[in-house]
């Protein structure tokens, strides 16, 4: 997604490189040889040059409280430490060599180190406990049943699934909700907590248009190859090739009406970003609806050229 004229991420590129070198620090400093699998994980994972959604949201939603910018680094910092253990088990549950694997003794070192920050922020008796365990769930539900009916099964998907496949990504509300917590503002959760799964939702379809032949080789039947092969009445056991998949992208309306989901869950998520009254977030909603509407609008350019020169042929 281009964030040519969004400057959402750009604002916070020194909370971002802060953020990268506090959690590298944090690995090397381990005892040996949890240590050298720290490094292993950041040379093959290495930190974004860029601000994301996680080191950059703490701030976005701080701005709408006018929070300081080290109480947002105090969210940033365990809100990064949850994102290395997601990534380091969709690592290992994607894997087929077992190199992964190896580097799962870090992933309890990680979650201790994160509630332990976030026990400096939160007392036991805060609301916050409960949201981090309503997310720990979210996660583990999510990628069980993902794994569990659509790896290696072609099982058809309906639009309420739409929110369980975004969970995958729950983990990223730690960037947003305890935000707010902090500045007091408990009524401004479920507002929070929507923006961020309508985001996720968009955000999920465009990237299984991005990774879909990786997802078609490895049999992980997303909600988009699901659509596209179902919808073609694809019975034969094996998978489908390719270039099948090519040809129903391009003689159905599969791929618009999937992206045009993904659209319509930017606005909602703007429509919450617009409640809150947070710029950045109504800002980053315009951005990623704008996005879908160029692929959109790609897709519609792509099949008219295809056709001409099929046409022309």
């Amino acid at each position: 997604m281009s964030d040519h004229d969004f400057s959402g991420f750009s604002d916070f590129q020194e909370d971002n490189d802060w953020a990268g070198a506090k959690c590298q620090g944090f690995v090397e400093n381990l005892p040996p040889p949890l240590s050298n699998l720290g490094r292993e994980y950041f040379r093959r994972q290495p930190w974004a040059s860029h601000p994301s959604f996680v080191t950059a949201a703490p701030f976005w939603v701080g701005d709408v409280y006018h929070l300081p910018r080290d109480a947002c680094r105090s969210v940033v910092l365990p809100a990064c430490l949850a994102w290395v253990c997601v990534r380091l088990q969709d690592q290992m549950m994607d894997e087929s060599e077992n190199q992964w694997i190896k580097l799962s003794p870090l992933n309890p070192i990680l979650f201790m180190e994160m509630t332990r920050q976030y026990r400096t922020l939160f007392p036991v008796s805060s609301s916050f406990w409960n949201y981090l365990e309503q997310y720990l769930i979210e996660w583990t539900q999510s990628i069980s049943w993902e794994q569990t009916d659509h790896w290696n099964k072609l099982h058809d998907y309906s639009e309420d699934d739409l929110l369980l496949i975004a969970h995958k990504a729950a983990m990223f509300k730690l960037s947003a909700i305890p935000v707010a917590l902090l500045a007091g503002h408990q009524e401004a959760v479920e507002p929070l907590t929507q923006f961020v799964d309508y985001t996720l939702v968009a955000f999920d379809l465009v990237d299984q248009l991005r990774d879909w032949r990786e997802d078609l080789q490895n049999k992980h039947y997303g909600y988009l190859l699901t659509k596209a092969i179902l919808g073609a009445r694809w019975s034969d056991p094996t998978p489908p090739s390719e270039d099948f998949v090519q040809r129903v992208f391009l003689f159905t309306d599969v791929l618009d009406s999937v992206m045009s989901i993904a659209a319509k869950y930017s606005r909602l998520a703007r429509d919450c970003a617009v409640h809150l009254k947070g710029q950045y977030l109504i800002d980053y909603a315009d951005t990623f609806a704008q996005h879908c509407e160029l692929i959109l609008s790609q897709i519609a350019k792509d099949r008219e050229q295809a056709f001409k020169n099929i046409v022309e042929a």
